[in-house]
């Protein structure tokens, strides 16, 4: 055990109740005794170091979270970016038809 890391421990139980198995049965065979399975149920480490994996976790989440949170307002600054682009294009386009209008009435009067 103290070979693996806890989050190995915790994926391994099954390796672990056949290495507890084999110690078992090898120490237990000189009194009679065969054991026929060991069952690991759960690791039960110390608190701090279970605090110490939730806060890990915790940061993990919150570092994810941050992340998404940036990407969302990059996109929201890109979209803001191409409508501004877009109005005022949408307005070089009015103030270009009224000039051609405005072209056309002078053009009107001069005649006159």
């Amino acid at each position: 055990m103290p070979a693996k890391t806890l989050d190995e421990a915790f994926s391994s139980k099954d390796q672990i109740a056949v290495a507890v198995k084999e110690q078992l049965q090898h120490e237990m065979k000189e009194y009679g005794y065969e054991i026929v399975r060991a069952l690991v149920t759960d690791l039960n480490p110390d608190s701090r170091v279970k605090a110490s994996m939730n806060e890990i976790n915790a940061q993990n989440r919150l570092k994810e979270a941050s992340s998404a949170r940036g990407d969302g307002e990059k996109i929201l600054l890109v979209k803001l970016a191409e409508a501004d682009k877009e109005s005022k294009y949408l307005s070089g386009l009015g103030v270009a038809q009224q000039r051609r209008y405005r072209r056309g009435v002078d053009d009107e009067e001069a005649e006159l």
